[in-house]
């Protein structure tokens, strides 16, 4: 008889894989190439066991389950119902990062009593990059995608949508869609990441909900805004009016910033360059009144305008930037957004 654990082929057909869950006359099957596959029980021939059945799962830890077979990769789904050591005092969705081998697995848990439809995926530059899309059930966790060190620095944003549902009764809930800024360096820095019951390995935990928030129809949207209005004081007089938002423009032509480039190499002009973006943007930030600065680059071979861009990313990540007005200077500048006003 087939059960979790066991490594599998599929009898009509090729492939197989480790059967992580089994409902009924249904197994599914993790298949080698990351994808799960339901298949009848009946259609499939165990090539090596697991050595523990079910009821001997259900009185052991994560520890233990995770072990129960080295074909199956810690990485990848794994089933927390009926697992000890697993907090069930919260109802919280997580995204974890999970040091192993010098690489970084990126998880999402759903420890809610709620099964989830997801999409979660990151943010480049002007778009959404999708990762991984399913069905996450309840006190499941699921191994999203791996990084390297150097991958984990240059990411910035995971996004994550979420629909919240049961089997049979429940109150509709709401749905999750959630932007998670991420500091690199907060990343790669090993004394983040600490123990858990989530996981064996260490782990940096992100919670993306504090608790479940269900749809109500017993507030009144009107009365909450009297009584606001009724309940607030005027405060309008004790502000002065505030100083007009400035746009500071920075022309990083080299023959605007020194009167002659004899004998200087491509090197020592970009470094010319870049101190002086340094030297500015510094001085932008410190002045208030200032809320947007253009830094005029050109377009040239691009050198100069990704030397630009990799420092606001690294160093400056938590500004925004962007493309200056096309009409105003073409494609030869930036804009860096500092304040909103």
């Amino acid at each position: 008889m087939a059960s979790i654990g066991d490594k599998v082929r599929f009898l009509n057909e090729t492939g197989g894989g480790v059967i992580t869950k089994i409902n009924n006359e249904t197994a599914t099957v993790l298949c080698d190439d990351g994808f799960e596959v339901p298949y009848k029980i009946s259609g499939l021939v165990v090539i090596k066991g697991s050595n523990k059945n079910k009821a001997e799962i259900k009185n052991n830890t994560i520890e233990d389950v995770e072990k129960l077979s080295t074909d199956i990769e810690k990485s990848q789904i794994t089933e927390l119902k009926s697992y000890k050591n697993y907090p069930t005092d919260t109802e919280d969705v997580f995204i974890a990062f999970v040091e192993k081998n010098n690489n970084f697995n990126l998880f999402l848990i759903n420890n809610t009593e709620f099964d989830l439809f997801y999409v979660i995926g990151t943010y480049d530059e002007h778009s959404h990059v999708l990762l991984k899309k399913g069905e996450l059930l309840s006190k499941e966790k699921i191994n999203i995608c791996n990084y390297s060190e150097t991958d984990l620095i240059n990411l910035k944003e995971i996004t994550l949508q979420a629909i919240k549902y049961k089997t049979g009764y429940y109150n509709i809930q709401s749905v999750l869609n959630s932007e998670i800024k991420l500091k690199p360096y907060k990343l790669i820095k090993r004394s983040n990441f600490t123990e858990s019951n989530f996981f064996t390995n260490n782990s940096l935990i992100v919670k993306i909900v504090d608790k479940i928030t269900e749809f109500s129809n017993e507030i009144n949207l009107n009365e909450l805004i009297k009584e606001k209005e009724q309940n607030e004081p005027d405060k309008s007089r004790k502000f002065s009016k505030r100083a007009e938002p400035v746009l500071v423009e920075v022309d990083l032509h080299i023959n605007k910033l020194i009167d002659s480039i004899a004998g200087l190499t491509n090197t020592e002009m970009l470094n010319i360059q870049l101190n002086t973006f340094r030297k500015e943007l510094e001085k932008a930030i410190s002045d208030k009144n200032v809320n947007k600065i253009v830094f005029i680059h050109g377009v040239g071979n691009g050198t100069l305008k990704v030397s630009i861009r990799k420092e606001l990313d690294e160093l400056y990540s938590h500004y925004q930037y962007q493309d200056a007005s096309f009409k105003e200077y073409g494609f030869g500048a930036t804009m860096v957004i500092l304040r909103k006003f």
